[in-house]
């Protein structure tokens, strides 16, 4: 019998998109761990899932941002 190493795998404790029912498969891939854990549904979207309805929800750091003189601003065009 192998005895389990005393740290855990460096992917361990990171949320994979796996769902219950076995589909899926471990992401090794860099990733951004925190909006995988505010967006579990993204990650792993429910077997209902159709892929119908866009994504609304993203964060505002996501979007362009201009640089100017004397500033700076965040563009988000609503289509």
């Amino acid at each position: 019998m192998k005895k389990r190493p005393s740290h855990p795998a460096p992917y361990e404790n990171v949320p994979q998109p796996i769902r219950d029912d076995g589909a899926g498969a471990t992401d090794f891939g860099p990733r951004d761990v925190m909006r995988d854990l505010e967006n579990p549904d993204m990650l792993v979207p429910p077997a209902t899932d159709a892929g119908t309805i866009p994504n609304l929800k993203f964060s505002f750091s996501d979007t362009h941002m201009q640089l100017n003189h004397g500033g700076w601003s965040r563009v988000f065009i609503a289509k």
